[in-house]
Formats: C-alpha cells, structure tokens, sequence
C-alpha cells in the first residue's frame, strides 16, 4: 500500500541537519501512513553515505548535480502518495 503522505528532504553537504529531519519527521505521532524521501543534490562531503547507512526505511535519491528546489520533483515522480510535505530548511 502506498504512503499517504510522502515527507521530502532536499540536501546538500549537510548530513546532520538532514539526520535531525528524519529523527523528527519519525518522531511524529500519526494515524496516516508516511514515507520519508532524501533528495541529495549532489553532496561532495559523504552525505548520501551518512544517510544510506543510518536510515534504511527511507528512499534516498542521489543527484549528480545540485538543481536546487527543482529536485523536489524527482520524488514526486517516484512517490504514490496522495499528499507531499517539504519541510522548510532549519538550522
């Protein structure tokens, strides 16, 4: 069954604050069904690795380039889900 809300993350050399995204979006109570994309743009510092390694139930998306908040829609393009959530960058 597909998620009904699909959470998406851009990065880009920032693997912490993208870790403390996920923690929260997983931290969240819910009675919907959610999944959890990370579009990297192009990270050069081991961002995607980072990510790949610690969080298995999320769908990482490696860009060669940074295309900025175009990226987005290379999870909506993958996702089924009904509704989508960006989460606003948050230092």
């Amino acid at each position: 069954m597909a998620a009904e809300i699909s959470f998406v993350i851009l990065s880009y050399n920032d693997g912490e604050r993208t870790i403390r995204a996920i923690s929260s979006i997983n931290n969240i109570v819910t009675k919907h069904n959610f999944d959890i994309y990370v579009v990297d743009n192009g990270s050069s510092d081991g961002t995607p690795e980072l990510i790949s390694k610690k969080y298995k139930n999320i769908t990482l998306i490696r860009l060669k380039e940074n295309t900025g908040t175009a990226a987005y829609n290379k999870a909506i393009e993958k996702s089924k889900s009904k509704y989508f959530f960006f989460p606003a960058k948050n230092e």
